[in-house]
């Protein structure tokens, strides 16, 4: 089926994000290979699926070696506003082949805004460290509950290697 077909092209991640207030999840990915690039996919409450007959997914995001900080480390964020609701993000990651590099990573002259669809199985040639962490911003209110109305965590990245956490 296809559901077993899509098992075999990603490796999958479950975070449990079951929280009140909500947070945000920040990803960091650490490929023990600074050129290979990355297909990264997520979904909130289920595992995602992308294949050539399926697309069920709710953001994705390619990694290339121009994107690495200057400690080997691609990052992504997902903000406070996205999570609430929900009660686990699942992702998975795969690696580009040579074909999906040289596309979606080298020929920056033309940026592909599509997503690189295979049916076949991934095969990791190199590992990786994942890093993963929440974070939130709360206040106390006049009964003493802990809230985050109207408080929205994001990062702005003043440097490559850099990340600051901006709380508005």
């Amino acid at each position: 089926t296809n559901s077993t077909i899509n098992n075999l092209l990603f490796n999958y991640h479950y975070i449990n994000i079951t929280s009140s207030p909500p947070i945000s999840v920040h990803f960091e990915i650490h490929s023990l290979n600074r050129s290979l690039a990355y297909l990264f996919i997520y979904k909130f409450d289920q595992t995602p699926q992308l294949n050539s007959s399926i697309n069920l997914i709710d953001g994705w995001t390619i990694f290339c070696p121009f994107n690495l900080t200057n400690d080997d480390t691609y990052r992504y964020f997902i903000n406070n506003q996205q999570t609430p609701g929900h009660q686990s993000l699942i992702f998975g990651i795969r690696e580009l082949n040579l074909t999906e590099i040289n596309n979606y990573c080298l020929n920056s002259s033309s940026i592909n805004t599509s997503l690189p669809i295979t049916d076949e199985p991934y095969d990791f040639t190199s590992n990786y460290e994942l890093r993963l962490y929440t974070s939130g911003c709360y206040y106390l209110d006049d009964n003493n509950n802990w809230k985050a109305d109207g408080l929205i965590v994001s990062i702005r990245w003043l440097k490559k290697n850099k990340e600051y956490l901006i709380f508005i």
